[in-house]
């Protein structure tokens, strides 16, 4: 096989973004899952070795940003409590993209469709905008995202593109680093799991269940206790719709997700994991807030926002009527966000629980990796007021 192609590229740092494809004059590039469930491009003999997949894979060509001006820190969150739910922590995404969509622009960002599977979508109105809110802790399928996107913008649409760091150098590397009339905007990201492991762990809930999952939301708001890391089903059952709510450790896939043992072999050495990005805007949660003011808890779910260009500075200034919000400094802002300062650790588990996927019966597997122990100890923990949690574990610190 000729070797001016992607199907060089060090398989393990395969990042998955699917860029390569969507340049491919010939077409010449497909995908093709291994045995832990992730997608990686093949190469067929229809390649005449151009060379365009190498020079826009995000893996070998890592943008480093050149910030206009000194990136700005800001914890915050939506006034609107109802609003700030629809979200997964303060809500700005749905802020900043209704500020882009009032301006002409089309949101492109990642949505279920109906079969659970988690691929990128437009969105021109707040109707549309729905479906793409809140984190979904699975890798999304670009495929021909970015060849859309390039055509829009050739063609004078505005977009703005939300994404991993990774799909976002992606994004700047097709284009060809124009970005007139785009507006990025990246997260905090631990790394993603397989849409494979979500769909045999949604099939086994179904089985186990008498069931079928026709919805599932990640980063679920409860309205009392329980963790921040909660998720909800819509269930039909004997003709009826039932919600089922739970905490990330009750669930095999948010559990695995959680311990970050299910991750894409390429997410442990990522780039992108720190706080030099190429988006304008970058989006995390904002852990230890506590630690910058009396005014918040980790209830209030706040943002961290991290503004990187002019044009970034500019969006959040369109948005400020409609937030609550504190400046601060990048230390606070990463002390605890670990994805912000370095790549989520490889664990030695991972190797045994990845061959145990690929020959284990199903629900062995589950029992064997992605099943709590003793799970009555985390309801008895998150049945506990936060107040009274964060009280404890001072006092336990000073013993």
């Amino acid at each position: 096989m000729a070797e001016n192609n992607i199907s060089t590229q060090e398989y393990n740092l395969c990042c998955g973004c699917k860029a390569c494809a969507d340049v491919c004059p010939k077409n010449a590039i497909t995908y093709k899952t291994d045995g832990e469930g992730f997608l990686y491009p093949v190469v067929n003999d229809d390649c005449v070795e151009c060379g365009l997949c190498r020079k826009v894979c995000p893996e070998l060509n890592v943008l480093k940003p050149t910030f206009e001006q000194e990136q700005q820190y800001i914890a915050c969150l939506d006034k609107d409590k109802e609003r700030r739910d629809k979200g997964s922590s303060g809500g700005i995404f749905g802020l900043l993209a209704t500020a882009l969509i009032d301006k002409g622009y089309v949101v492109c960002g990642a949505a279920f469709d109906g079969q659970l599977q988690l691929k990128h979508q437009f969105a021109s109105d707040n109707d549309g905008l729905e479906k793409l809110k809140k984190s979904k802790y699975i890798q999304s399928d670009c495929s021909t995202v970015y060849a859309q996107i390039k055509k829009k913008l050739c063609l004078g649409q505005k977009v703005m593109f939300v994404g991993t760091p990774c799909q976002c150098n992606a994004l700047v590397n097709v284009i060809g680093g124009k970005r007139d009339g785009l507006v990025l905007v990246d997260f905090a990201c631990h790394g993603v799991p397989s849409q494979e492991l979500f769909d045999k762990c949604i099939k086994y809930f179904e089985d186990k269940n008498g069931c079928r999952v026709e919805g599932y939301m990640f980063r679920f708001k409860p309205k009392r206790y329980g963790s921040p890391q909660s998720y909800l089903l819509t269930i039909q059952k004997n003709g009826h719709f039932i919600l089922k709510a739970g905490s990330y450790y009750e669930e095999p896939y948010y559990y695995g997700f959680q311990r970050y043992i299910t991750l894409r072999p390429s997410c442990y050495s990522c780039h992108w994991a720190n706080t030099d990005r190429v988006a304008d805007i970058t989006l995390a949660d904002f852990w230890g807030v506590e630690s910058i003011t009396n005014k918040w808890d980790r209830t209030d779910h706040p943002s961290l926002v991290i503004v990187n260009t002019e044009k970034g500075r500019q969006l959040m200034d369109a948005i400020k009527n409609h937030i609550d919000w504190i400046e601060t400094k990048r230390e606070a802002s990463v002390k605890q966000n670990g994805s912000l300062v370095h790549p989520t650790k490889l664990k030695e588990e991972r190797s045994v629980l990845f061959d145990d996927y690929q020959n284990l019966p199903f629900e062995d597997f589950v029992n064997k990796h992605l099943t709590l122990r003793n799970r009555w100890k985390k309801d008895v923990y998150y049945a506990i007021p936060f107040p009274i949690r964060k009280m404890f574990l001072k006092i336990t610190k000073k013993i």
